[in-house]
């Protein structure tokens, strides 16, 4: 993996729409970086980004291929929509970038093997933007399962309500809530877990006042995941009131005790200091972690270390080769809820 050490690295963006303004805004805040390209399939789009960011329009290319061989950039961030991420992907990695994508990685298993495949044999990094594990409280919450503070792992239950009206191609697109929202939730629980996923039961359906008119927009899943631990997931994309928020709201049940995260608080819970008996009762003690220094959150922290890691040489946590395993839990949910059936996790190359 190579990268410039002492220069700026030259930033290009594919993509102009929504999501994209996270991608310029962090690129402007962080040191030693320049964005010289920015593309997108209708021009006034990539107009309208580059203007609200006070970047010169001499950066818009109308194709990517004249943005990779005009503007030379070391970093491609892919801002596309998931049906592009292989062909963008791919073509950025061959022309001599690293490649920062959104998330989900490919719209299937085949391509995703395919670009990380690419990632490899062109000495690339790849890694995809799965932001939510870099809330410092989620971060709070793998700790504290890694340190054994609640014992071994046995249940985590993560909840997800919201009732987000976006419009656009969300509404849209076949399995709205799994494609778009669930796959953050996975790589969460891969994060806090520490475990890798074996097989997935999933019940998808879509509500009867849902907006999201071209797929589902609810489901349950139950994963089996290594070392005994057990994942659930509910997770609906139209219910008003009581919202979980965007993290969602967790419970990890251990051997030794019980740990809560509502999503925006530091995680609290028991655990146990004396085990009960038949005849005495176990005695529990209850903790609550400190409130995080404050730091940088989300898509800001983690587009910088990923320009960190490209400076120094190693691999960002969210690289394609790990990434893989989360959208492989993603599309054996489909899978799983078209069938009706339990689908074991091919976590293979």
């Amino acid at each position: 993996m190579t990268g410039r050490k002492n220069n700026l690295l030259k930033i290009a963006i594919v993509g102009c729409g929504s999501i994209s303004g996270q991608y310029f805004g962090a690129a402007l805040t962080t040191k030693g970086v320049r964005i010289v390209g920015a593309t997108d399939l209708h021009r006034e789009t990539a107009l309208n980004r580059v203007k609200e960011f006070g970047l010169a329009e001499h950066i818009i290319f109308d194709t990517m291929d004249e943005m990779l061989t005009q503007a030379g950039p070391d970093i491609i961030f892919d801002c596309t929509v998931p049906a592009a991420h292989c062909q963008v992907t791919i073509k950025a990695l061959n022309a001599g970038c690293h490649v920062l994508g959104e998330k989900p990685m490919a719209d299937c298993m085949q391509s995703a093997r395919k670009m990380v495949r690419a990632a490899g044999k062109a000495h690339r990094t790849y890694a995809v933007t799965e932001n939510y594990r870099y809330n410092p409280h989620t971060r709070a919450v793998a700790k504290l399962i890694k340190n054994k503070m609640i014992g071994n792992l046995d249940m985590l239950n993560a909840d997800y309500f919201m009732a987000p009206h976006f419009g656009g191609f969300r509404e849209h697109i076949p399995n709205p809530l799994l494609v778009e929202m669930a796959i953050h939730t996975y790589d969460m629980a891969r994060l806090i877990s520490g475990e890798d996923p074996i097989s997935v039961y999933c019940h998808e359906y879509n509500p009867k006042d849902s907006w999201y008119k071209g797929g589902n927009a609810a489901a349950i899943s139950i994963f089996e995941m290594t070392n005994g631990v057990v994942f659930t997931y509910r997770g609906h994309w139209c219910a008003e009131g009581r919202s979980t928020g965007w993290n969602g709201q967790w419970r990890a049940v251990g051997d030794r005790g019980t740990a809560f995260y509502d999503g925006c608080n530091p995680p609290c819970g028991e655990m146990v200091i004396k085990q009960g008996s038949p005849a005495v009762a176990t005695r529990l003690k209850p903790f609550q972690m400190k409130e995080a220094r404050k730091q940088t959150a989300g898509h800001a922290a983690l587009i910088q270390d990923f320009i960190d890691c490209i400076r120094q040489g190693r691999q960002p946590e969210t690289n394609c080769r790990d990434n893989i395993k989360s959208i492989a839990m993603l599309h054996a949910s489909i899978r799983s809820a078209q069938t009706g059936k339990r689908v074991k996790i091919n976590l293979g190359m």
